[in-house]
């Protein structure tokens, strides 16, 4: 049961208009890397953006205050720096998002085009590389959802489970849980300020985490996008000569290499 919904859950992600990057594309909308849509929607997600470089700043003096103490440094850095790297995509999608656009519509036409030839030898590169990156993108959005999961609940879990754990906060000896090491400026380890850090720090998790799945995800599909047409694209080169009926055909057939090659290059 549980299977059959996951397999429609994922059909609703299909685009005809997309045939590859159908999924992705949503994924880069979904946590505002895709720009498009009314203006409201557009002007909350920038806000978002903005605000993660002043929660990055707060990683980094949570950083210097702690930096007497190696474990709660390494603790910290292993989190901030894949803020920074989730920062840096979500940057490079907003500022160059009229490239990006350019090359997911040159994917999508090239592979509109081809699939419209109904060729038995193109349609079996094109199944294969798509399945592959469907079978690549969904193992690894599960795998970033539940590490983004455990991210948050590991803390709580800690404890529920730790008797000694509960003593030394009731005793004040530990703060309250913290999903995230990051400065506040108020004190974030007790009510009603430790509330706004949990939302803050589940919010900051859930986006950076979506950001990461996406953004990777459609690089890998233009990577995969990229094999399987220069697979196409070789074996359009060795059938050049196959089977021909006329120097026409020949001719035509070398321009579809040639344009086939552009395509790719560009």
């Amino acid at each position: 049961m549980i299977l059959k919904k996951v397999i429609k859950f994922t059909k609703t992600l299909e685009d005809p208009k997309n045939p590859l990057l159908g999924p992705t594309l949503k994924g880069l909308y979904l946590f505002g890397l895709w720009p498009t849509g009314n203006r409201l929607r557009v002007m909350f997600f920038n806000s978002i953006h903005i605000f993660t470089v002043f929660f990055i700043f707060s990683e980094i003096l949570d950083l210097y205050m702690v930096r007497n103490d190696t474990n709660k440094v390494l603790n910290n850095m292993s989190v901030s720096v894949l803020s920074v790297i989730c920062f840096a995509k979500s940057y490079s999608c907003n500022i160059r998002h009229k490239l990006w656009k350019k090359l997911t519509e040159s994917i999508s036409e090239e592979e509109k085009l081809q699939i419209n030839k109904q060729d038995p030898v193109i349609m079996k590169y094109i199944h294969g590389y798509t399945k592959y990156t469907r079978i690549i993108t969904y193992g690894f959005w599960v795998l970033v959802f539940v590490t983004n999961l455990l991210l948050i609940l590991t803390p709580f879990i800690k404890y529920a489970t730790s008797q000694s754990y509960r003593e030394e906060i009731e005793m004040g000896i530990e703060p309250l849980p913290q999903i995230l090491c990051s400065w506040f400026p108020f004190d974030n380890t007790r009510m009603p300020g430790y509330i706004v850090c949990l939302f803050v720090h589940i919010t900051m998790g859930t986006e950076g985490s979506g950001v990461l799945a996406a953004y990777d995800m459609t690089a890998v599909a233009i990577m995969s996008y990229l094999k399987g047409h220069l697979m196409i694209l070789r074996d359009k080169c060795e059938n050049l000569f196959t089977e021909i009926s006329s120097p026409q055909e020949v001719l035509e057939r070398i321009k579809e290499c040639h344009r086939h090659h552009t395509v790719l290059v560009q």
